[in-house]
């Protein structure tokens, strides 16, 4: 079963997708592969001109709420994040706890 956050996601169009966590608005331009992440108060609408980064995959858990941006082609830097719930259970309502991080794995 998706998660609220999933079916719920707001939409700037067929290819962008934005995902909210517990601190920022992940907005990514699938069709270009790219993507800008902005605090979690602003929405989708001011997210105009601005800095894009290069991703190689997304990849969302639906069941765990957790997401990972692949960020090179050797797939050895992630950067790895949660969906934002109410009640949410990464940062119990202070959003200033939750944490993303980049993982750099190697082969």
């Amino acid at each position: 079963m998706l998660r609220e956050s999933l079916t719920q996601r707001e939409s700037a169009g067929t290819q962008t997708l934005c995902l909210r966590s517990c601190h920022s608005l992940w907005i990514f331009d699938v069709e270009h592969r790219r993507f800008r992440r902005l605090p979690g108060a602003v929405t989708a609408d001011i997210a105009g001109a601005g800095t894009w980064e290069r991703f190689v995959a997304l990849q969302i858990d639906p069941e765990t709420g957790s997401f990972r941006i692949v960020l090179n082609e050797d797939r050895t830097r992630v950067l790895r994040s949660w969906l934002h719930d109410e009640p949410c259970l990464h940062c119990g309502g202070q959003p200033d706890t939750a944490q993303t991080g980049e993982i750099v794995l190697h082969s």
